[in-house]
């Protein structure tokens, strides 16, 4: 198994074509790519807008991910309201 080659994107490709290549590859849902794709967009405008993303490492990736979890680790409020009927409509809050 360690002697078998692993699938390598095209490196022609730019990069969120050569992600999608290798999730494709991998028989990665549609919306499971869109996701990933979401996230790395999101991470290089965070985090590296002034960097290639070949060029960004453990320090970037360290700083997201805690982001993220100060972002989530918030703790949510829940407040009861019982019951309040029946939802109203569209065309009558129009």
């Amino acid at each position: 198994m360690e002697n078998e080659r692993k699938f390598r994107a095209d490196p022609d490709l730019k990069l969120m074509d050569q992600v999608r290549q290798v999730l494709r590859y991998h028989h990665y849902a549609y919306r499971t790519e869109n996701t990933y794709c979401d996230w790395i967009v999101r991470y290089i405008k965070n985090f590296g807008a002034k960097k290639h993303p070949r060029d960004m490492g453990k320090t970037e990736i360290d700083a997201y991910l805690s982001q993220k979890y100060k972002q989530y680790s918030q703790p949510f409020i829940v407040i009861s309201i019982g019951h309040l009927g029946p939802a109203p409509s569209i065309r009558r809050l129009l």
